[in-house]
């Protein structure tokens, strides 16, 4: 008699435990702990400081109100803690904020980890155009901290490990839509209207310490020697930004490589 072949692990039981630490007590829990009470919708995010990751936040909370009619818990996970602090002052989420730091759930979900190439060519596709020109009229800035080569995705997951949608975003402005989460979830309630970020003279509140808008940022600060110091961007707006989010927006490690490679 032939043996009955596997079940392949659902994406609840490839990550349910894997260890999540709570902000702001940074205190560990079992991814499974989430969807164990009630259905849950899971964003992960590439990064806290990306201006895709919190207009994707924004577009999120939205659903808040619906979600806790229907009995639905938000939550947001995110790798480190570059950029936290400043996304959570924003207001930009309103769900609970968890960090895996090991990129553990990443990796169990096969998210895609990008290369310079891959961010190169999708900043320059229409698709991520109208998403960041979409987060400026939001009044939605960002920053260059944190790992910008690792994509995210959402999982919507019923009471119990049902898994009811998994979502992997293909490029850095890639993100599920709101009434897809809600279709997964059986929930015909119209979308609330999103209210625009609060600003300080036409810029999001950032505490008076990052540019709200990339196209108004510094370049970051590094140590690079002068022989190997990325040249300055010579246009302005989204152009300008990219070619800083690529030379120096990445890890310290990477920012080293990228530079290796340019000087070959």
């Amino acid at each position: 008699m032939a043996a009955t072949p596997e079940k392949p692990e659902t994406e609840s039981e490839k990550v349910g435990k894997l260890v999540v630490k709570k902000v702001p007590e940074l205190e560990e829990t079992t991814l499974s702990t989430l969807w164990q009470d009630q259905a849950v919708v899971i964003t992960f995010f590439r990064r806290f400081g990306c201006i895709f990751c919190r207009q994707s936040a924004k577009e999120m909370s939205s659903l808040q109100p619906l979600l806790d009619k229907h009995d639905v818990k938000l939550v947001g996970v995110g790798m480190d803690e570059a950029g936290l602090e400043e996304f959570v002052k924003g207001k930009y989420f309103t769900g609970e904020l968890f960090l895996d730091p090991s990129k553990d759930t990443y990796k169990a979900l096969g998210y895609k980890r990008l290369n310079y190439f891959n961010i190169l060519t999708s900043f320059f596709s229409k698709a991520s155009r109208d998403a960041y020109n979409k987060s400026r009229s939001e009044n939605i800035g960002g920053n260059f901290k944190g790992d910008s080569l690792q994509n995210g995705g959402t999982l919507v997951i019923k009471k119990g490990g049902e898994v009811l949608l998994s979502y992997k975003a293909e490029n850095p402005a890639d993100h599920v839509g709101a009434q897809e989460v809600l279709n997964a979830l059986g929930i015909t309630d119209p979308i609330p209207e999103v209210t625009p970020a609060a600003t300080t003279n036409g810029h999001p509140e950032t505490n008076g310490t990052t540019p709200a808008d990339p196209e108004d940022a510094e370049p970051p600060k590094s140590e690079e020697s002068p022989e190997n110091k990325p040249a300055a961007a010579t246009t302005n707006g989204y152009t300008h930004t990219l070619t800083y989010y690529l030379q120096l927006g990445s890890s310290w490690d990477e920012r080293e490589r990228y530079i290796a490679s340019s000087n070959k």
